[in-house]
């Protein structure tokens, strides 16, 4: 009837906020085609990366949800830990980990699922042997002295 409206919709600003990723561009609101949010994928050590959302634009206290606070301009948890949300198990959302000791840092992958966050599934680090695998995960095999 009124062709010259405009179609407005409701869309969650924070659908990703916590989710695991990769890269930002993991971040960004689907509707968000260029990057211009400034929603970021942010490091929580080895437990991987989750994504932020850009609090820098709204200097306030409570521009962050609930249990959310704005550090380095990305909303982050203030709990240092992300649960999975049902869209994060929806899109099969993942992230790099690490699993670190004084042998060394050995990466692996965790996603969501229906049942929450998995593990990380990184090998533990241990002193490196003469066996054919790099025990210690620096990328060299057997280094200590094998023939």
């Amino acid at each position: 009837m009124y062709p010259e409206m405009g179609f407005f919709a409701c869309l969650e600003r924070d659908l990703k906020l916590c989710m695991p990723c990769i890269s930002d561009a993991d971040c960004s609101p689907p509707w968000d085609f260029k990057g211009a949010y400034g929603d970021k994928c942010v490091a929580y050590g080895n437990s991987g990366s989750f994504c932020g959302v850009n609090c820098s634009i709204f200097p306030y206290d409570d521009v962050c949800p609930s249990g959310f606070e704005c550090m380095n301009g990305q909303c982050i948890a203030k709990s240092g830990m992300c649960d999975c949300s049902a869209y994060a198990a929806d899109v099969g959302a993942s992230t790099t980990c690490m699993s670190s000791n004084d042998f060394g840092s050995c990466q692996g992958f965790r996603a969501c699922s229906k049942s929450g966050l998995t593990e990380c599934d990184a090998r533990i680090p241990s002193l490196e042997v003469c066996d054919g695998l790099d025990n210690d995960c620096d990328g060299e095999t057997d280094e200590a002295g094998c023939d």
